[in-house]
């Protein structure tokens, strides 16, 4: 499935802690995350918070782990807090915007999360919001067309430290699907990118964000922005977007980014391989026959092996 992203004009928002030159990012950025956990995600963990705790520091110590193979600029990732939903009603945007019993129409939710996230005041302060959900994602093309389920992720292209006051809107938000095999690691990172100001390998970049684009990296080649694939360069950054994520942390709202994260913040070191075995990760993300090795499918069982591996070594 392909994770995608919606552009959207956007506004500034003042910075979360201390003022420092627009223009001068640090030498490392430290995006909070506020994730919130869905209740089919809530009840795909058995409704064990503890559990689903362990969980989601164990995913996105994976999405760190891409994130640390960029040099400069430097991002690490931090959680700003976990919200698990132990009710249907917790995750209202989700639930207005569903396709049948099992699918969500992303574009529809994204623009509710964003007006619902404004207008909430208990939440811990963060720099970006994901709500992670067992739901497959579609999106429309128009109005009342068929909903395409194609799509793993959805978030706004440049997005991240932007409320847009007059849609009362916030604009730092994702959504992302993940079946608790760590499945949408990937995808979490494709859609943080998007926040971060990457666009799509081979697209050029928003008019209301300018920037470099990414019209000289070929959406082929298969980095992390374009769709997911199971490659060593799907696990890797395009130039592109390095050189998009440079314009972005350098521009006029990612200032909320800049700030350092307390020290009990930051992520605890908890891998993927750490909480489930390679063999637990294939079985809950691709079912227990994609896990059957064979003289038939021993190749595939390998490359999966491999693939998985690289979310677990630093």
């Amino acid at each position: 499935m392909e994770p995608d992203a919606m552009p959207l004009y956007t506004k500034k928002k003042r910075t979360k802690r201390h003022t420092i030159n627009k223009r001068e990012a640090p030498y490392v950025i430290y995006p909070e995350i506020l994730v919130i956990v869905d209740y089919d995600g809530y009840r795909l963990h058995g409704g064990d918070n503890v559990q689903i705790k362990r969980y989601f520091v164990s995913f996105w110590n994976g999405v760190d782990l891409r994130y640390k193979l960029l040099k400069g600029p430097k991002i690490r990732i931090t959680i700003a807090g976990i919200i698990i939903s132990r009710g249907r009603d917790a995750t209202p945007y989700l639930e207005r915007n569903r396709v049948g019993r099992d699918a969500i129409d992303s574009a529809a939710a994204l623009t509710d999360m964003g007006k619902y996230l404004f207008r909430e005041r208990r939440l811990p302060v963060y720099d970006i919001a994901v709500a992670v959900t067992k739901l497959d994602m579609c999106r429309r093309q128009y109005p009342n067309e068929v909903c395409n389920r194609g799509t793993a992720g959805f978030a706004y292209v440049g997005g991240a430290c932007v409320v847009n006051k007059r849609l009362e809107k916030v604009n730092s938000v994702a959504i992302i699907e993940d079946t608790g095999g760590f499945s949408g690691i990937i995808v979490a990172a494709h859609e943080v990118g998007h926040l971060l100001g990457a666009v799509h390998d081979g697209s050029p970049p928003p008019t209301y964000l300018g920037g470099p684009g990414a019209e000289k990296c070929r959406w082929e080649d298969g980095f992390i922005m374009s769709d997911l694939r199971h490659t060593e360069k799907g696990f890797k950054w395009s130039p592109c977007s390095v050189s998009s994520f440079h314009h972005f942390l350098n521009g006029d709202t990612a200032t909320c980014l800049f700030n350092s994260p307390h020290e009990d913040e930051s992520l605890p070191r908890v891998l993927p391989g750490k909480l489930l075995s390679l063999d637990a990760q294939c079985r809950k993300d691709r079912g227990t026959s994609a896990c059957f090795v064979s003289k038939t499918s021993g190749d595939r069982m390998k490359e999966l092996r491999w693939e998985l591996s690289l979310f677990v070594h630093l």
